[in-house]
């Protein structure tokens, strides 16, 4: 399910995806906010997989995109449910 609330009338209203594939459904992900996207992280799906995929949701074009990460240091973070995220700057923290 993606919903979004109307403040002002306390409205629930599905979201219309444009473009792109959604993420597997999943719980347990963070999901913080970068200029007009939505990033999503990790989680926990179907039959218990666990995540470490990004995801992007662009709120202006109303489409999902899958972003590849890459790091020359280390693999990145492991695949995981329950954490924190937060933006800072032009970095994400997962913890």
């Amino acid at each position: 399910d993606f919903h979004w609330l109307a403040f002002d009338t306390h409205e629930w209203n599905p979201v219309f995806v444009a473009k792109g594939k959604a993420p597997a459904a999943r719980h347990g992900h963070t999901a913080c906010q970068l200029g007009g996207r939505m990033i999503i992280f990790g989680g926990v799906g179907a039959k218990q997989k666990h995540y470490n995929d990004l995801h992007e949701f662009d709120f202006e074009t109303q489409e999902w995109v899958a972003t590849a990460v890459a790091s020359k240091k280390t693999a990145g973070p492991r695949a995981r449910t329950g954490h924190s995220a937060v933006i800072y700057g032009k970095r994400m923290y997962v913890f």
